[in-house]
């Protein structure tokens, strides 16, 4: 059968019915449609109006929509500042890029100065040596996407354009690459031996629209990751998600023109969890981090990267529009001459918003407002949520600081 009739219920207790594929069902539409030729058409008809009926599965464990609710008002963020790399002489050649933190202790950063390259630094912050190269050949990238820890000490590094996942050894010798040729990488989480599932927005008509792939061994086994999986060219950022794993509960997703987070099981691709946040402060997000301000509206915001920490608690950062946030625009001209309106400085124009939720209660905790724009949440392998801030001194010389972000008590943190 290719669906069952699942109840949702909402924190209001309403209930609402919604039809949430099974994989078979996905696999029906994806292979099934290519083999229509050689079926008789009798026999198709039939098979699809029985496809059509709505059955249950037994065992299934139906998801709960929820309303995420603001609670514990003395709870507050605080920062603990983990390390702050430096690099005037240019070796490692610091970039906005990927960074992470492995099994080790050690930083990852890829290499501005030279794409390709991957700047190791130990616990503090020194420079200790590169590692890959530029070009096509085994241990050699292009532009690094994303450098993924793992537990057992190993990397995964993803090229977003070249379209390859290199599995690299604690000492970074290549163990293994593997070509995704149908698939833009974005994120992967490493599941276990043999097993990841990547974050990747995909040009094969079978899996365009899902944003999960599972892999074993390398190799796509199914793609998963949306109810409602229809690509629209000019709307690609409606199945574009970020990436959080953990051990415990799971892959979760976050939307990235709503509050909207989904755990999904990655061994049958099923929707498990989802939670939507309502609140008055939370800017228009569609389309996402769109600057069309040409009629007075200002920037559109968008959701940058989600966390499951090891307490199992979601910390969300999204970036919304500064209060003052024309300050940060001028005045341009587009590729044809016309006049338009250009970024001058993205920390004017936006803030950066993180909240911490417990998923299981379903209460936003805590938030925290930035008046910059931060890069996004740090790789790592224990759990901490880390966030990364990039900066320029006035001679142009770039640093990141790296900050730990842990759930406190003390004064309320909501305005």
């Amino acid at each position: 059968p290719p669906h069952t009739m699942i109840l949702l219920r909402s924190a209001a207790a309403a209930t609402v019915e919604e039809e949430v594929p099974t994989e078979r069902f996905r696999r029906w539409i994806g292979g099934g449609m290519k083999q229509m030729h050689r079926v008789p058409r009798t026999l198709w008809l039939v098979s699809a109006i029985t496809a059509l009926l709505p059955v249950s599965l037994e065992g299934q464990v139906a998801p709960t929509v929820r309303l995420i609710r603001e609670g514990c008002p003395a709870c507050r963020i605080e920062l603990d500042t983990l390390v702050r790399i430096t690099d005037p002489t240019g070796e490692g050649g610091l970039a906005r890029g990927p960074l992470g933190r492995d099994a080790g202790g050690r930083w990852l950063v890829a290499s501005g100065a030279t794409p390709g390259l991957i700047a190791i630094y130990d616990s503090v912050g020194r420079f200790v040596r590169l590692a890959g190269g530029r070009g096509d050949g085994p241990g050699e990238y292009r532009v690094i996407g994303g450098l993924v820890p793992s537990r057992d000490g190993s990397l995964r590094v993803l090229e977003a354009f070249s379209r390859r996942i290199t599995r690299l050894d604690p000492d970074f010798k290549v163990q293994s690459t593997d070509l995704m040729a149908e698939f833009v990488l974005v994120d992967l989480a490493h599941i276990g031996e043999g097993d990841e599932v990547v974050l990747a927005s995909s040009s094969n008509p079978r899996s365009m629209g899902y944003p999960l792939h599972r892999l074993r061994e390398g190799k796509v086994v199914f793609s998963f990751g949306a109810t409602d999986p229809d690509y629209r060219r000019d709307k690609a950022w409606l199945s574009r998600r970020n990436l959080s794993y953990s051990p415990s509960s799971g892959l979760w997703t976050s939307e990235i023109h709503r509050y909207r987070l989904e755990r999904w099981d990655p061994e049958s691709g099923e929707l498990l969890d989802r939670v939507d946040r309502v609140a008055p402060w939370l800017p228009a997000m569609e389309p996402p981090f769109r600057l069309d301000v040409e009629g007075g509206d200002p920037p559109k915001g968008g959701l940058v990267g989600i966390h499951i920490d090891q307490d199992e608690l979601a910390w969300v950062m999204l970036r919304v529009p500064d209060q003052s946030w024309r300050r940060g625009i001028g005045e341009g001209s587009d590729p044809y001459g016309r006049p338009s309106v250009v970024l001058t400085d993205a920390n004017l124009v936006w803030d950066t918003v993180v909240e911490v939720v417990d998923l299981q209660a379903g209460i936003a905790l805590a938030r925290m407002r930035f008046d910059r724009v931060v890069t996004g949440f740090a790789w790592g392998v224990d759990g901490t949520a880390m966030a990364v801030l990039y900066e320029e001194s006035s001679l142009g010389f770039p640093s990141v600081t790296v900050v730990g972000l842990r759930l406190s008590r003390g004064p309320t943190q909501f305005p």
